[in-house]
């Protein structure tokens, strides 16, 4: 019912489904900047006026700036992905349909953070988001893993290998974030923040110990 007998005789090119990708993490990482307004002062309003409304603005300053990097955490995610993907197919194709559907709402995730920094909803909204993200990047990584899309040289094991853990984590960290911030919305990302941190320390001590072990075969 499911199976487009169509789309199975042909040889997808993978390089459109990166160029759509990249379309749309580029509108969504631009969008962002749209929730930051002028203050709507007079031109002759004083340093102390403008400074008290930019102050307001602060959340949604700093939301920008942490969605930025997110977003071009992700994009940088998926386009590592695709380092070792080398074909594609119909599946695949819609599973990144649903990443960049939840990457696209990212400007309006970003908009609840910003406007309601600290509180539950905001915060939960925002890292049930980016969760969602993680997710599909963790279930586009499986599927083309099972569906054998992947290049099967040996050398990429350890390299692939880490890859899935790292994005693995990511799903882990946000998810974290997302239940914290139910009960302790302040310190939402810091569990996050710390996951990943001591991920990363881990992933360089075991690229190390790999290079280690091929100089010395």
């Amino acid at each position: 019912m499911f199976r487009d007998a169509l789309a199975s005789r042909i040889n997808l090119p993978k390089h459109r489904l990166e160029a759509l990708a990249d379309g749309v993490f580029a509108i969504a990482a631009t969008l962002l900047v749209l929730e930051i307004k002028v203050p709507d002062l007079p031109r002759d309003a004083s340093m102390a006026m403008l400074k008290h409304a930019l102050g307001l603005q602060t959340p949604v300053i700093m939301s920008f700036f942490i969605t930025f990097v997110i977003t071009g955490t992700f994009w940088f995610l998926h386009q590592l992905s695709f380092h070792w993907i080398h074909r594609i197919d119909r599946p695949l194709v819609f599973i990144n349909i649903g990443v960049l559907m939840f990457v696209s709402l990212l400007p309006f995730s970003t908009g609840m953070l910003g406007h309601f920094l600290g509180s539950s909803i905001g915060m939960m909204f925002y890292f049930g988001n980016a969760t969602a993200i993680a997710v599909m990047v963790n279930i586009h990584w499986f599927y083309a893993q099972r569906a054998k899309l992947l290049t099967q040289d040996p050398a990429d094991a350890t390299e692939q290998r880490l890859f899935q853990r790292r994005i693995q984590m990511m799903a882990l960290a946000f998810l974290a974030a997302l239940v914290t911030s139910y009960f302790a919305p302040r310190f939402g990302g810091f569990g996050a923040v710390a996951i990943l941190a001591v991920w990363r320390l881990f992933e360089k001590r075991a690229l190390n110990k790999a290079d280690g072990a091929k100089s010395g075969a």
